[in-house]
């Protein structure tokens, strides 16, 4: 999923209506991993997605080390590594916005 917003605001509309400033550090984070959320994109949504592609990257990174490509030592660096590149999954959805 890869949402563009062609409008050039940093707000998105949920279905109820509801509008949502997303705050620049989060849409820089987003856009890193090529997510640019539309007027009508849920900060839920994108999260949801975000996990997704997370997740897939960690369990990828599980694969490889039980394949014994790198040491337990070396499994524990690049887990870190991955942690790093989605700051955002320890942040809550509920502060992405203003």
């Amino acid at each position: 999923m890869r949402a563009h917003d062609l409008s050039g605001k940093n707000a998105s509309v949920s279905a109820l209506g509801r509008t949502y400033v997303y705050k620049p550090q989060v849409l820089d984070a987003l856009a890193r991993h090529g997510l640019i959320p539309k007027a009508t994109t849920p900060p839920e949504q994108l999260r949801a997605f975000l996990n997704e592609v997370y997740r897939y990257e960690l369990r990828r990174l599980r694969d490889r080390y039980r394949n014994r490509e790198f040491s337990k030592l070396d499994f524990h660096v690049r887990v870190i590594q991955v942690r790093k590149r989605y700051p955002l999954m320890s942040i809550p959805v509920q502060l992405w916005t203003e």
